[in-house]
């Protein structure tokens, strides 16, 4: 059907439509007040038996007529069915765990994620709203515990979409990777040399001392000789 424009605007709200693609064609008839592509207010379109592509060529080659002064924006869109996707990776206890999902339902929209443990009925339910695609939420896993764990997003009256994620207990530190402890070993005594009596009177070592005392015994043997002759 053609829809006539009143103040300079139009809107109509489609329920209940297939999905698909589908084409929005906006037209003005120009300063004539004429047009070949709507007759009796119905699109010039032929019928069904046509294919989307054939009946707007249909349409666009009325509005480009020769002659026509015809004025026309097209649009396409596609109504496709609502989905929604967990993307799940296993947690760490005591690490914070974020849930996502993407899909394709329209911004703002509300949906719940909750966590459940497998064999019990107790859950953890988070409300969110979707943005840029996503919806995300956060879990604290000290509030949980290890184990298995059943994810469920859910926008209701749309779609939803479940799995299964394990929250792992945290690691041990190996033996062999335990901080050694130091051991203070004392140090072995040293053996000092004999020392002479000049240095202990003295209480230092006098350099060349072992020579001079050698030269003085020589000179001794000399003398004690000679007095001999």
């Amino acid at each position: 059907m053609a829809t006539p424009v009143e103040d300079g605007a139009w809107e109509e709200e489609i329920k209940e439509l297939d999905t698909g693609s589908y084409v929005v064609i906006s037209l003005h008839k120009g300063r004539d007040d004429e047009t070949e592509a709507i007759k009796n207010g119905k699109w010039m379109i032929s019928d069904e038996t046509k294919t989307l592509d054939q009946r707007v060529a249909i349409v666009e080659d009325a509005i480009k007529k020769a002659g026509s002064d015809d004025i026309f924006v097209k649009k396409e869109f596609k109504v496709v069915n609502p989905e929604v996707k967990l993307a799940l990776e296993d947690a760490t206890f005591g690490e914070n765990l974020t849930v996502v999902a993407t899909t394709n339902v329209k911004e703002g929209t509300s949906a719940w994620i909750s966590m459940g443990e497998e064999g019990s009925e107790d859950k953890e339910i988070k409300k969110v709203k979707v943005n840029n695609g996503r919806i995300t939420a956060e879990f604290d896993t000290n509030k949980l515990s290890v184990g298995r764990w059943k994810v469920i997003v859910d926008i209701p009256g749309r779609c939803c979409d479940e799995g299964v994620i394990t929250i792992q207990g945290q690691a041990s530190i190996p033996a062999s990777a335990a901080t050694p402890i130091a051991t203070v070993m004392p140090s072995p005594t040293s053996t000092s040399p004999p020392v002479s009596a000049a240095e202990e009177e003295t209480g230092t070592q006098i350099p060349g001392f072992e020579l001079i005392s050698s030269v003085a015994v020589l000179i001794a043997l000399a003398y004690l000789r000679r007095g001999k002759r």
